[in-house]
């Protein structure tokens, strides 16, 4: 009984060192903030052990460059670990991924499995991942851990939000700017990019189209609409051989004289001023005209309103309206009057735009269009410098 009664004591004195073993806080470094997307870049012991956090709660009082506590089980990961601001404020740790940096998101393909990225050394790539990363498509950058000294196939990339992880299933580097090349060589043979985001508003015999501008090396010298009543597969079609075309030297067209009730299906397709034509038709978009339907004039759209609203010693901040009959936007940031990203579907009416040493002293210029219902574009820009 007195052997029972001494291991029931021991067993009762060593349980908190136990339980210590498997429990631990640390001091690190906040390198970056994020308080909208509750996300956190720190610094664990040693310079090379970078992490992403993504935490759960109302953790205020973090700031960029200051010092927090995260309480960690056994190993950093999302099983009951958290973020301690202080004595009384506690949030959940529910994302942590060791990452290596960030990459800038040029363009993402309409796949949403493809885009071009540039690193933080300013090195582009296409890289390709998988469907469950696909709202890559809305961010302006992401997270990644590189397994070498370059981004290569096997690499894993992070959502913010918790959103996704992937790893890549293959990565091109580009190399040379193709624009650069045509121009040596005194002949554009680069085609442009194809047209992306056509909407089609049904109306009375007619449909309304308009799609975001298609990019060129040179310029875009016209687009070129096709419809039919058939559901086509363009593999079949040469170009010449597509039915009921339309030059259209803008960004919308209204199609007249079609049958109510009726299915039509558009494709566009851009063409450059050296006649070179994108590589691909646009995605199909169908509607069918309704003498139901009456298209009028939208009413008198409200301001997009672009504003900075915050500035940190790493980033701006920039938010702005949604204009009446709101349908999409297209964001477009500018260095010096030469385009450095593009993102198409934006669906956020903010944007955070980071002071890479590349941008410094140079002139910025951040553009914002949104579309109505009407196919109607409405555009506003803020020109800045740091």
């Amino acid at each position: 009984m007195k052997k029972l009664l001494l291991t029931l004591i021991t067993l009762i004195l060593i349980a908190p060192l136990a339980n210590a073993a498997y429990e631990k806080t640390e001091r690190v470094t906040v390198l970056s903030f994020d308080e909208r997307e509750n996300n956190l870049i720190i610094q664990r012991r040693g310079d090379d052990e970078k992490w992403l956090l993504h935490y759960d709660g109302n953790c205020d009082e973090v700031s960029n460059e200051s010092t927090v506590t995260i309480n960690i089980r056994n190993t950093l990961d999302t099983s009951g670990d958290s973020l301690i601001v202080n004595s009384y404020r506690q949030c959940d740790i529910d994302q942590a991924e060791e990452i290596t940096g960030q990459l800038t998101i040029n363009s993402v393909y309409t796949s949403k499995t493809s885009a071009i990225v540039t690193t933080e050394d300013n090195n582009q790539f296409r890289i390709y991942y998988g469907s469950q990363c696909s709202d890559v498509w809305g961010l302006s950058s992401i997270y990644y851990l590189q397994s070498s000294s370059q981004l290569r196939k096997s690499d894993i990339i992070y959502l913010p939000d918790n959103e996704g992880q992937c790893y890549l299933s293959n990565v091109d580097e580009i190399e040379e700017d193709d624009s650069q090349a045509s121009s040596e060589s005194g002949e554009d043979t680069m085609s442009p990019d194809m047209v992306r985001d056509v909407l089609a508003v049904p109306g009375d015999e007619s449909v309304f189209l308009s799609w975001d501008a298609a990019t060129d090396n040179v310029g875009i010298a016209y687009y070129i609409v096709s419809y039919s009543t058939h559901n086509l597969n363009l593999d079949n079609y040469e170009v010449s051989e597509m039915p009921n075309q339309i030059i259209v030297n803008g960004l919308n067209y209204e199609v007249t004289g079609l049958e109510n009730n009726d299915t039509y299906y558009f494709y566009v397709l851009s063409v450059d001023t050296s006649g070179n034509m994108s590589s691909d038709w646009s995605e199909e978009v169908s509607t069918a005209p309704s003498g139901s339907v009456r298209r009028t004039e939208a009413a008198e759209p409200t301001e997009i309103n672009l504003t900075k609203t915050e500035e940190t010693s790493s980033s701006f901040l920039f938010d702005w309206d949604k204009v009446d009959s709101y349908q999409r936007q297209t964001v477009i940031f500018e260095v010096n009057g030469e385009r450095e990203f593009i993102y198409y579907n934006w669906y956020k009416n903010y944007m955070r735009v980071l002071k890479k040493d590349s941008r410094q002293g140079e002139d910025l210029t951040l553009i914002i269009r949104q579309y109505d219902i009407y196919g109607q574009m409405h555009e506003d820009e803020i020109e800045f410098e740091f």
